[in-house]
């Protein structure tokens, strides 16, 4: 497993060169300097005492490399090295035996690598996970992808980019595909994606997602200018607060500030959220269930009539059909009766594409539903019947 650390860094070091600065400054980590998940010296911690780089817990026994902000009683992971990876042994070390730079800054929670020309060569805010802090940003060529859970660090469902014709910024479940269709029509959002952020009016192209330190959030568009996201209008010159950016577990896009107390740690709050509701998200809720939800930070799933879930304890999984198996049937010696019907859910809403659309009244609905074998659901909208 410590084999695999070094892969991680590999990436850090093959980039360094020789140096020879006439100054080291406060935050330089020197030359053979290491970390250990079992030692004193666990993590390099930035100047501010705000962020700290080293090894962090990952499941019961593993430990994975970040950055975190440093809370009482609980750090915040910010950014993870080679996220999916397994987590390494306790057995690992990072050692910075080759000549070079390794530098943590002071407020911003970036780990940069430099050469003798003090040049920055590489810095993990160009490789962001999760989130986005206060100076950093995400452009054409990156995106945000969600963790699993708070505790799971390893990439999870979704995904926060611009698209590639910079016209609107989208969150979207990994791999959804665009309809070519739509390209056609001139509309750019994938299939499935669940919410975007655009300027009307006018043709805007946005280069840039941006976090500032004041906890001002942008998309920048080629000429320079800025569509507000959101605009924090807290300042406190006698406090520290920390701004990030994050795509959570659920999907959502929301805006954090950490307010460090003097006494140490710090208290989080959420200052701006892109969905109030959390069934507005795509595959909130599992196959073959639906969400239910008034606005708030909750999502309740419920399987469809006929169908249970997999897993009670966890109903953000699918659901599957209670039906009788063929083979229970057999072992009980009991004819297999396959009888149909139809139950009715009101104030309902059905995402994908219908393979038809039939204009009939609310008393066909069910009654065209069941006499088609293709169909599995109905929606009735606005005096039409779409079937899935």
């Amino acid at each position: 497993m410590a084999a695999s650390l070094s892969v991680v860094f590999s990436v850090l070091f093959l980039l360094s060169v020789v140096v020879g600065a006439p100054q080291k400054p406060a935050n330089e980590v020197r030359l053979g300097s290491s970390l250990s998940p079992t030692t004193n010296s666990t993590s390099w911690v930035s100047p501010s005492g705000l962020f700290a780089f080293g090894f962090y817990r990952k499941g019961r026994s593993g430990f994975a490399v970040g950055i975190w902000l440093v809370g009482k009683p609980e750090n915040y992971v910010v950014w993870t090295a080679n996220r999916d990876d397994p987590p390494v042994s306790s057995d690992a070390t990072i050692e910075f035996t080759w000549d070079g730079k390794l530098l943590l800054r002071a407020k911003q929670g970036n780990f940069v690598l430099y050469d003798n020309e003090s040049i920055s060569i590489w810095e993990s805010f160009k490789l962001p996970t999760d989130t986005i802090l206060g100076g950093q940003y995400i452009d054409l060529g990156s995106q945000l992808v969600s963790s699993k859970s708070r505790q799971d660090r390893s990439s999870g469902t979704y995904c926060l980019s611009l698209q590639e014709n910079g016209k609107r910024l989208v969150s979207c479940p990994v791999n959804s595909m665009f309809n070519p269709k739509d390209s056609i029509k001139g509309i750019s959002m994938p299939l499935n994606c669940y919410w975007s952020a655009t300027r009307q009016g006018g043709e805007y192209y946005f280069s840039a997602l941006q976090l500032n330190r004041r906890g001002g959030l942008y998309l920048i568009t080629s000429e320079a200018d800025a569509y507000t996201l959101f605009n924090s209008t807290y300042y406190h010159k006698n406090k520290t607060i920390i701004y990030r950016a994050t795509l959570d577990a659920d999907g959502v896009l929301r805006l954090y500030s950490h307010s460090f107390r003097t006494s140490g740690g710090f208290t989080m709050s959420v200052e701006w959220s892109a969905i109030k509701n959390l069934c507005d998200v795509t595959g909130i809720c599992g196959f073959n269930s639906s969400c239910s939800g008034n606005n708030g930070a909750r999502a309740n799933c419920s399987c469809l009539p006929g169908f249970v879930f997999t897993n009670p304890d966890d109903k953000s999984l699918f659901c599957y059909k209670n039906i009788c198996h063929k083979e229970d049937c057999i072992i009980r010696k009991e004819p297999a009766i396959l009888s149909h019907n139809i139950t009715s859910l009101d104030y309902m809403s059905w995402g994908g594409t219908p393979y038809s659309v039939l204009k009939t009244s609310q008393e066909n609905c069910c009654k065209s539903c069941l006499e088609d074998c293709r169909c599995k659901a109905a929606l009735y909208f606005d005096q039409k019947l779409q079937q899935i």
